[in-house]
């Protein structure tokens, strides 16, 4: 099971005193070079947030006590729980409307080219595979769904199924995969200079007075944990989230 939050970060508020606190080299060179020319950021933390995410996490629930708070849309976290099959896609949406007649800059490898699209949502296709020793390999793909509601046959289960669902850009380029353990955290937001999919996916307003969007994807644990086969049960660990 994975347990995910959006934290939100006030305009101004530099989050360098996070990184140091954060271990990227999770991903390979080559695949952080990529985010990083596209706007994005990532890195593991392991059963300890980083302090300065902490603030906030405390900071939104000081805010969900106020009802008015609530009502206006200014919660600080959005906390959920998502049930991810072996192998199976599931769907993590970032941001649910997007402006119409949107045009984002794709860096390719050093090739920049201008994605357009007409209305739409961004979001994480998201896959686990899971091993024995309770470690999960983690797969996020950002898509941008777009356009009208279409339909189509897609392949499933030995068979075709209609399926009726936007267009969608899958930037297969930028896909992450890494391997976490139960009680770490993934960490994906956007770049100090908010630029190509990683503004448009993790920034709301125009600079410098734009607000980002920290995500975090904690495992919590899994089937195929082997530690939970024993006799004896272990201590759960320690929820970042609470």
């Amino acid at each position: 099971m994975l347990e995910t939050a959006f934290v939100r970060v006030p305009a101004g508020v530099e989050l360098m005193p996070m990184w140091r606190e954060i271990d990227e080299q999770n991903l390979p060179a080559d695949v952080r070079r990529d985010l990083a020319a596209n706007g994005m950021r990532s890195g593991i933390v392991g059963l300890q947030l980083p302090s300065q995410i902490r603030e906030l996490l405390d900071a939104a629930k000081e805010e969900t006590t106020n009802t008015e708070a609530i009502a206006s849309g200014s919660v600080t976290a959005i906390q959920q729980q998502l049930q991810s099959r072996a192998g199976e896609r599931s769907v993590l949406v970032v941001v649910p409307e997007l402006p119409n007649e949107n045009v984002v800059l794709f860096n390719d490898a050093g090739r920049v080219s201008a994605k357009t699209f007409d209305s739409g949502q961004a979001l994480f296709a998201i896959k686990t595979h899971p091993f024995g020793d309770g470690t999960v390999e983690l797969e996020l793909t950002p898509e941008i769904k777009h356009g009208d509601v279409q339909h189509q046959w897609v392949p499933g289960n030995g068979s075709f199924k209609h399926d009726f669902s936007r267009a969608a850009l899958v930037f297969e380029q930028l896909r992450l995969a890494t391997v976490v353990s139960p009680g770490q955290t993934l960490l994906v937001t956007c770049t100090a200079e908010a630029k190509g999919l990683g503004g448009l996916f993790f920034t709301k307003g125009s600079q410098p007075d734009a607000e980002r969007l920290v995500l975090l994807i904690r495992l919590a644990q899994t089937q195929y944990d082997d530690l939970f086969d024993s006799e004896e049960t272990p201590e759960p660990l320690a929820t970042p989230f609470e």
